[in-house]
């Protein structure tokens, strides 16, 4: 016992000695990562700034906000005075005149009735108008004809030198145009007095555009006075008739139920005054350095945000080339800083990233993508300017989380929101809303076995950043200014429902981040841990002893694992596919002979062993054939490290005994490797060997089991099967443990069947006790 601790002793102490220069030979990077780290913050510098230039373009305030502050001019500048302008044009607009088109099909009518009334006054059975019918009155609008002015008409018709009667109507029906003779809907507007246009626009089939002011405009419902002062314009315009009852006839059927002469055309109209709001040019004002431009307290409008903007485009091409170039080289500088202090971080904590170049340039791709998109959803959404930039900065955080741990996940979380602060010059709130949402999400990420695991994440981080919003609105804010308090609360509600929607778009973006980064989430070994698998349901049927050793190994791994807080659904599903191998020829192996001939009887013990040591190479065959993930391969190869297949071993060095010949070497029968890289690999070896051998025990009992365990143990510590991988002698015990109760319960005793005299051979129904 004594030479067993001694030996156990010097074997930790050369092992922590190893460990330790291991430790700070791998603190110092080679040439080859500082190469990798410094192409890779270069990268991050340069499209990183990029950017962020274009980003701190977009304008710092954002429409209805309330400014606490006044803002001032820094130099002078020209600016368009948006308010004047658009009263200009407003002003354009309406002095615009309505433009109005020929009511076609009363003229026509009124064409057609005139003509009408030429022939009946030929017509020498009409000597009265009493005997013209009265349809044909109702038809023409005779009925404000006398007989004076019948019996005038028919004595111009006769006369030998009367001209033709079409003559006198075309000639009137087209002097009756130019008048401006409107409904009454349309004269009333024209005629307003708040009408800045004061006239129209009369679109004369022959002499064009015509324009009447609006003291020139009838309207056909006005009343008495207007109607007699239009037929003296009637009575006017006819000067081929003589002045008297013959205008008169004429003029009566023109306003026997007047209709108006022109109507609006409102589409020309809206087109000429929208062409002449245009034309205006912008009007543009000179505003002052230190200037106020917006008060305090004031609701910021689109015309304020315009104002700001003009502002600072003078003030940068005022600046000159020199102080834009000093203004690049001051965003440049700390992106420089931001990504040179991120490549430090992974040399001193994660080399693997940088020894693994596309891993890091996955990482700095990530990096910049979100950093892009926070800058394009901040400018899509101004209002929220919080939950639009925080969303791509959770999804990095919660990302590599999901990829890496949630220690790495939250440092480079916190780089990435000071990256996208300097983007956007975000205030210091953004820095407690974003760690609140952040830290919160990934303490929920430890396992993530279902899909609505991320839901919650959503939830979750949704709504504390919900509240951390209020809280830094209510501590940071004036309360006094009108509507602050609405904001707050609206800004809340946009970053509970992005946290919310954030949980959904992982869910998605889930397979692509475990095919990117080469990881095996716990979802997906919850899915591979399914009976239904094609891999596992091929092992079930062709090797059923293997399959249930391997399910009992899941549950002695599983344990195990959990006892030293390592990944115990890994050790489970790896315990589940960990001897496919076995499939190739599962007659090799005893737990699938079911009490048959040994086939090994008839074959050499060297070529026993490789049959053996053959399932591992078909094992990862089969693992690539079914597209397992990475992380169920190394339980694969390395279950049984370079352990010795003694059996044969044992066999071969006792035939070489009896038949006098060199005894073999240990290293031809051991098994190829490698030794086990992880702590959960190591687990599922030790597991492997001590469920097997635990099946092997006459009368498994507790000490039996515990002597058992701990044996086997020991063997392989010393055998070097753990000196790979990061296990502790600490863990190991607890590992023993935790075997050994579960080995334990699955070998637990039986109350004996008591067998009846009469019937010794045949065995006794169980009492109520045993069989409950």
């Amino acid at each position: 016992m004594r030479s067993l601790r001694s030996r156990l002793f010097r074997r930790r102490s050369l092992r922590t000695a190893r460990l330790e220069r291991a430790s700070i030979a791998s603190r110092l990077p080679g040439v080859r990562d500082l190469l990798v780290a410094c192409l890779l913050v270069t990268l991050v510098t340069v499209v990183g700034a990029v950017i962020a230039w274009n980003g701190q373009k977009h304008q710092a305030y954002r429409l209805d906000q309330v400014l606490s502050e006044p803002v001032v001019a820094r130099v002078d500048f020209e600016a368009v005075d948006r308010a004047q302008t658009r009263k200009n044009q407003e002003d354009a607009r309406n002095r615009e005149p309505s433009v109005y088109q020929p009511n076609g099909p009363h003229l026509d009518l009124l064409r057609d009735r005139l003509l009408a009334l030429g022939r009946l006054g030929v017509d020498p059975a009409l000597e009265s108008v009493e005997q013209v019918p009265a349809a044909t009155v109702q038809a023409l609008g005779l009925g404000r004809l006398t007989p004076e002015g019948w019996s005038a008409l028919r004595k111009f018709l006769a006369a030998p030198m009367a001209p033709r009667w079409e003559q006198v109507v075309d000639p009137f029906i087209d002097s009756v145009q130019t008048l401006a003779i409107l409904t009454t809907r349309d004269a009333n507007r024209e005629r307003d007095p708040n009408e800045r246009a004061f006239k129209i626009v009369l679109k004369h089939p022959r002499r064009g555009e015509i324009t009447r002011f609006d003291h020139e405009i009838i309207g056909v419902g006005d009343g008495p006075r207007a109607m007699e002062s239009l037929s003296e314009r009637l009575s006017d315009l006819l000067t081929s008739l003589p002045a008297g009852p013959a205008r008169s006839a004429v003029v009566g059927v023109v306003l026997w139920e007047l209709q108006p002469i022109y109507l609006l055309d409102a589409e020309e109209t809206d087109r000429r005054r929208v062409a002449a709001r245009d034309a205006v040019r912008p009007v543009t004002v000179v505003r002052k350095a230190n200037e106020v431009l917006v008060p305090a307290g004031q609701e910021l409008d689109q015309s304020h945000l315009e104002l700001l903007a003009a502002e600072r485009r003078a003030h940068l091409d005022q600046s000159g080339f020199a102080l834009a170039t000093l203004m690049r080289v001051g965003v440049t500088g700390s992106v420089l800083l931001i990504a040179a202090g991120l490549w430090l971080y992974f040399l001193s904590y994660y080399p693997r990233v940088v020894s693994n170049p596309v891993r890091g340039l996955v990482i700095a791709l990530l990096m910049l993508t979100c950093q892009g998109m926070s800058a394009l959803a901040v400018q899509l959404l101004p209002q929220q300017a919080f939950a639009a930039a925080a969303a791509p900065t959770l999804l990095t955080a919660i990302v590599l989380a999901i990829a890496y741990d949630r220690r790495f996940a939250l440092s480079v979380g916190a780089i990435q929101m000071l990256l996208v602060m300097l983007t956007l010059r975000l205030p210091i709130g953004f820095v407690f809303v974003c760690l609140t949402g952040m830290a919160v999400s990934l303490a929920q990420l430890h396992e993530v076995r279902t899909r609505s695991k991320l839901v919650m994440v959503g939830l979750w981080s949704g709504l504390s950043m919900a509240v951390a919003t209020v809280l830094t609105g209510l501590g940071s804010r004036s309360l006094l200014l009108p509507g602050e308090v609405t904001r707050i609360v609206s800004e809340a509600g946009a970053t509970f429902v992005m946290g919310l929607a954030l949980g959904m778009v992982i869910q998605g973006l889930l397979p692509a981040s475990e095919h990117v980064f080469k990881v095996t989430t716990s979802l997906t070994l919850a899915e591979l841990s399914d009976a239904s698998h094609p891999l596992l349901r091929r092992l079930a049927q062709e090797a059923p002893g293997t399959f249930q050793h391997s399910l009992r190994l899941g549950e002695l791994a599983q344990a195990a694992a959990e006892a030293i807080g390592a990944n115990a659904l890994l050790c489970k599903v790896g315990a589940l596919y960990h001897d496919v191998g076995k499939m190739s020829k599962p007659d090799y192996f005893i737990e699938n002979q079911a009490g048959g001939p040994n086939r090994h009887d008839k074959l050499s013990p060297a070529m026993s062993h490789l049959v053996i040591v053959g399932h591992v190479k078909d094992g990862l065959e089969l693992a690539r054939e079914y597209d397992l993930p990475r992380d169920l391969r190394q339980f694969i190869e390395s279950h049984h490290g370079t352990t010795l297949v003694e059996y044969f071993y044992h066999a071969a060095k006792q035939r070489s005994e009896a038949q006098q010949e060199p005894g073999p070497q240990e290293f031809e029968f051991r098994y190829p490797g490698p030794k086990p890289q992880t702590r959960e690999a190591a687990i599922l070896m030790l597991g492997d060997s001590v469920e097997s051998a635990a099946r092997a025990l006459g009368q498994p009992n507790p000490g039996r089991i515990e002597h058992l365990v701990h044996g086997i143990a020991n063997k392989r510590l010393n055998d070097g099967q753990f000196d790979e991988c990061n296990l502790t002698l600490q863990e190991l015990r607890k590992i023993e443990r935790a075997m050994v109760r579960v080995l334990c319960a699955m070998h637990h005793t039986r109350v004996p069947y008591p067998v009846a005299a009469q019937d010794a051979d045949a065995p006794a129904s169980p009492p109520p006790a045993a069989a409950s």
